[in-house]
């Protein structure tokens, strides 16, 4: 709704609402509601007296500066800023969330900004920081919330202090290797009750994640992720190379999207205990192609 809209305007006098420069506010400019898609202008600087931001869509923005005196945006705030390679975070930052009913913690707050190269955080800032690469934590450098799309390296590595990385790897188009250490539990995956959350979707160049053999949870072999019991294949990298690939016999299930956007992939082997879904092969490379699957049950079992 409103994809092409540019500027809203609002009356003198309208008790709730005002606009600047096009930006719908409240009435004293306290909270952003709404900055037009497209609007113009390629870099914007939140005013000063703003404290909380809902959305702000700017798909031509290049260069964004949050000030200190905001403490609060959505966690959705910023999906879609495809243009969007540069964000200054202020000292006053405090939340991350969804403002309405519920909170969600710990969610990529710049999934789809896909020419992202940086985050900076004010040094001065409590609750959140980043790293030399411009990756955005949790202050405490717990959890894991976004790696920008265009991060300036091939190869990343998570350090030993976070335990949760949700799905803060989206469209890193060009990052090939991803390090986890002893004490990452949760690396968000198609896992058994997920069809949307993949952490690592449209990482198109992305053929091999490591994780320290000291984690309890999970354990990679050949660059493939999967549970540390051995049970569940968890993420086929997308760029990994090889045209047939054997599940292991201990196997039991597949998470879902575990080889979404694989491009190398012609044949996969299963045997017949294994227990999938069709969300487990969907979009096996960039053109949505299948490869070819070879089950060793009957076809009854395979119904």
């Amino acid at each position: 709704m409103f994809n092409n809209l540019e500027e809203v305007f609002v009356e003198e006098g309208n008790r709730k609402y005002s606009t600047q420069d096009g930006v719908l506010y409240d009435r004293y400019k306290t909270v952003l509601y709404y900055y037009p898609p497209m609007k113009k202008d390629e870099s914007f600087k939140v005013p000063a007296s703003v404290v909380q931001i809902y959305n702000l869509h700017g798909k031509k923005i290049k260069r964004l500066e949050i000030p200190d005196n905001v403490k609060n945006f959505d966690y959705a705030a910023f999906f879609g800023c495809s243009a969007l390679e540069y964000v200054k975070i202020g000292s006053g930052l405090e939340t991350i969330d969804y403002v309405g009913e519920f909170v969600v913690e710990y969610e990529n707050p710049f999934k789809g900004c896909n020419s992202l190269k940086r985050i900076d955080v004010d040094k001065n800032n409590k609750y959140f920081r980043n790293d030399s690469f411009g990756v955005l934590y949790t202050y405490d450098m717990k959890n894991l919330l976004s790696v920008p799309a265009k991060v300036n390296v091939k190869e990343y590595t998570v350090p030993d202090s976070v335990t949760i990385v949700l799905d803060c790897f989206t469209n890193c188009s060009e990052l090939e290797v991803v390090n986890f250490g002893a004490y990452v539990e949760g690396i968000a995956t198609g896992e058994k009750d997920t069809e949307s959350l993949v952490g690592f979707s449209e990482c198109l160049s992305l053929r091999e994640i490591n994780v320290s053999s000291k984690n309890p949870k999970y354990m990679s072999i050949d660059g493939v992720l999967y549970d540390k019991e051995f049970k569940e294949l968890e993420i086929y990298p997308p760029a990994k190379e090889g045209k047939v690939y054997s599940l292991p016999k201990d196997m039991i299930y597949i998470c879902n999207f575990a080889f979404e956007d694989n491009k190398y992939l012609e044949k996969v082997y299963l045997h017949k205990s294994v227990k999938v879904n069709h969300y487990s092969y969907y979009a096996c490379d960039e053109n949505g192609l299948m490869f070819d699957i070879y089950y060793e049950g009957t076809g009854e079992d395979w119904l």
